[in-house]
């Protein structure tokens, strides 16, 4: 699985990147561009019951996406759904096999998938 995509659309250049890759060190290469960089997140991978999501949200905003924490709620047993809310996108409930995501990698490799043919067309898929 691909750790970058990039994409030019309306103008702009679009970098998408895993949540492990530190996208700082190109911000000036992008000046020099005459672009402004800002990074924003692309999605959430959360739980699906309301109660475990919005717990899982408030122990990320109180703990942050990295630490001891972050690690637990990423080990929940729970379905998963994978949202782009954040970039105005649908959310996915199911894989291609019309299955819910019983475990968070599955849920994490529709997400990749999703991101890396929107960077490709510029369309969201329709959620499910």
């Amino acid at each position: 699985m691909p750790r970058l995509w990039g994409a030019i659309r309306n103008g702009q250049l679009h970098v998408a990147g895993h949540d492990s890759w530190d996208a700082r060190p190109a911000w000036p290469y992008l000046a020099r561009l005459g672009g402004i960089a800002e990074t924003r997140r692309a999605s959430h991978v959360e739980p699906v019951n309301r109660w475990k999501r919005a717990a899982f949200h408030l122990l990320r905003k109180l703990f942050g996406e990295s630490g001891r924490v972050a690690q637990w709620t990423r080990q929940w047993h729970c379905r998963w759904r994978v949202s782009f809310a954040p970039l105005g996108g649908s959310t996915h409930l199911l894989d291609k096999a019309g299955r819910p995501f019983e475990d968070r990698a599955e849920a994490l490799a529709c997400e990749a998938e999703i991101l890396a043919a929107w960077m490709a067309t510029g369309a969201w898929p329709r959620g499910n």
